[in-house]
């Protein structure tokens, strides 16, 4: 019976002292970047305009920005985390942090250090920063409110590791564990923690500066709405516009090629509703000196981000993106006839296509031949037909 307490002991020992680390630095922090946000060094060209409460409320929200950080720095250099996620990844063949996280008991273990430290120390910032500035002398439902702000803290915190596990998730990460991360985290913490402290200074001066926005926004809120909603739809349409420019303009010159060389093809589907749903795949079946080919799209939205193709019919599409995967996984299997040859078009493309297996990753060249499939960038497949040779 001890040696299973002490057992259980070992397991979460290690998670209460970095999480206690991890929380003394971060109070520590906070209660250094308030002392330079209380700065008197702009107060002659901003009058009237500082409150003791509005200090606290900037000092709370503040400090969720350097929890944030701190948090991501000491999680990045987390072996066990990075070891079990990696685990993860090879057995379940998804990379998607949340349900890692939310199945993985070290996570919660440290989210109950986290309470567990949030109490004890709710004397002291940014919980105290939170009482002040937002609860006030407010007596009714006080706890529920204390309750709120650790809720809130929590929160970032799981924000802090989806980023991390995410990071750890794009392709081009080593899939390496480091013996020791102590170093690193102490250089990372060394020029992270100055940076904080010195960005309250910073804040006394931005906050009052970007006030008046503030308060149009709280006025107007429903413009600053649709020039939201415009800015994303217009970025949108333009990622999507590219695309299809692009394959139209392939398609235009892969129709004049047939032509002018007497090749017969026919087309399977529509190109705009592939970028709408995958399930309408668009295909070319192409005949070229008694050879049948047939070939399809893949490519991502953003033509700067490379291409993975694994062996499961997956390929990937490197995104960057905060708080979820940065990969995209879409599938490029297609049912060929017998005699006929698979081809992949990669459209757009920047020319970094790579093959990813269990061995490792190997960069491919077009013409190059993978689970199957020949690969080929629009011009080098338009030069193909051009040679009378695909």
């Amino acid at each position: 019976m001890k040696e299973d307490i002490v057992q259980r002991l070992k397991k979460i020992y290690p998670s209460f002292v970095r999480i206690g680390l991890l929380y003394v630095l971060f109070s520590f922090t906070s209660l250094l970047s308030w002392v330079t946000l209380r700065s008197h060094f702009f107060e002659k060209y901003i009058l009237d305009f500082w409150t003791q409460k509005l200090y606290f409320q900037t000092a709370f929200v503040g400090s969720l920005l350097i929890f944030f950080s701190l948090a991501s720095v000491f999680l990045l250099n987390h072996p066990k985390m990075k070891a079990d996620f990696y685990s993860y990844c090879e057995k379940k063949k998804s990379s998607f942090g949340l349900v890692f996280l939310l199945k993985t008991p070290i996570f919660w273990m440290e989210s109950l250090a986290l309470l567990i430290f949030a109490l004890l120390f709710s004397a002291m910032p940014p919980l105290s920063f939170y009482q002040n500035g937002f609860l006030g002398s407010m007596t009714d439902n006080r706890w529920l409110y204390s309750a709120l702000g650790i809720l809130i803290l929590w929160m970032v915190y799981l924000g802090a590791s989806l980023s991390t596990v995410s990071w750890w998730g794009r392709p081009h990460q080593k899939k390496q564990i480091p013996k020791s991360t102590l170093r690193p985290l102490l250089v990372q913490l060394g020029y992270t923690v100055p940076a904080w402290i010195l960005s309250g200074f910073l804040l006394s001066a931005l906050v009052p500066l970007f006030s008046g926005v503030f308060i149009l926004f709280y006025k107007f809120w429903w413009i600053f709405l649709i020039l939201f909603v415009s800015l994303f739809l217009a970025v949108t349409s333009v990622r999507y516009l590219s695309v299809f420019f692009s394959r139209h303009k392939f398609l235009k010159q892969f129709y004049k090629s047939c032509k002018k060389n007497g090749y017969s093809y026919s087309t399977i589907g529509h190109p705009c509703l592939e970028l709408i749903s995958s399930k309408h795949r668009f295909q070319i079946v192409v005949q070229c000196k008694g050879e049948i080919c047939r070939c399809c799209f893949i490519g991502g939205l953003q033509r700067k981000n490379p291409l993975y193709l694994r062996e499961d019919g997956i390929v990937e599409y490197a995104k960057f993106r905060i708080l979820w995967s940065h990969v995209v996984l879409d599938s490029y299997e297609m049912t060929a006839e017998n005699g006929e040859q698979k081809l992949l078009i990669v459209c757009p493309c920047n020319g970094k296509i790579f093959v990813k297996d269990s061995i490792g990753e190997r960069r491919l060249e077009p013409g190059d031949r993978a689970y199957g499939y020949i690969i080929h960038t629009p011009e080098d497949f338009l030069g193909a037909l051009g040679r009378k040779g695909i």
